[in-house]
């Protein structure tokens, strides 16, 4: 049985990996208020807190 992230600890590793939910988001393929709302545990997706976990440290794209 895999133990599932809570909103708080997705929520801490965003923060320490330098994503902002606006960032995030379009990564996790959710938009920003969705995901907003999981993380303050308004709503329920358990897929949105193990991809957000599973993110790398955010490193800003270059524009061409």
């Amino acid at each position: 049985m895999k133990i599932q992230p809570t909103p708080e600890q997705a929520k801490a590793h965003l923060r320490a990996s330098g994503w902002s939910y606006r960032q995030a988001a379009p990564e996790l393929g959710v938009t920003y208020q969705h995901l907003c709302l999981v993380l303050c545990g308004h709503r329920l997706s358990q897929r949105v807190l193990r991809a957000s976990i599973s993110l790398p440290h955010y490193t800003p794209r270059r524009k061409p």
